[in-house]
């Protein structure tokens, strides 16, 4: 594994521990009784819609986002020859896009997904936050609870692979690495 691979899996650990965290220290503040009780009833709904728009620009935002990074990234590209390949006689050999330096485009798959994990957690975390806002003006725990499981379950679903990263410049670039060639 990669060194940027496994350091976005540790900022992408710290972030999913970030809900958990909050909802502890609501937990604490409610049992010494350091939070009032009854919110403003308008402030649910309307910070409630705004994390809906939250969650949803987590997924969109750093899609666009690594998208268009991928698309304009030039990794170096080859044509080679398919091996075992069946072919008729007199036919021209199969050939398949390769990039050129594997591990080149391996650092460039990962440097292209950083920013937008990094920008759709933080989304999520602001989810969790409006949670815990709401616990400190004193709604119930069931009340705020969907905001730290909602933040929680899309962050968790965001673990970075080094496979994701390069089926997005693979699928970019119409090209595979050496290692992984075979009949597409």
């Amino acid at each position: 594994m990669q060194p940027m691979v496994r350091t976005m899996r540790i900022i992408w650990a710290a972030e999913l521990a970030a809900p958990i965290i909050f909802f502890g220290v609501l937990l604490q503040l409610r049992s010494t009784g350091g939070v009032p009780g009854g919110g403003q009833p308008i402030l649910l709904p309307a910070l409630g819609a705004m994390a809906l728009l939250l969650a949803v620009a987590s997924f969109v935002l750093p899609s666009k986002l690594r998208i268009a990074a991928t698309q304009n990234s030039k990794p170096k590209i080859a044509e080679e020859v398919v091996k075992d390949d069946a072919q008729l006689f007199r036919q021209a050999p199969r050939t398949q896009r390769v990039f050129a330096e594997p591990q080149a485009a391996r650092v460039l798959a990962a440097r292209l997904w950083m920013t937008p994990l990094i920008l759709g957690v933080a989304l999520l975390e602001a989810v969790a936050i409006f949670g815990l806002v709401l616990g400190f003006l004193g709604f119930g725990l069931l009340e705020v609870l969907p905001f730290f499981a909602v933040a929680w379950v899309l962050m968790a679903l965001r673990f970075p692979t080094e496979r994701q990263m390069l089926a997005s410049l693979e699928k970019v670039h119409d090209a595979v690495l050496p290692a992984e060639r075979g009949p597409r």
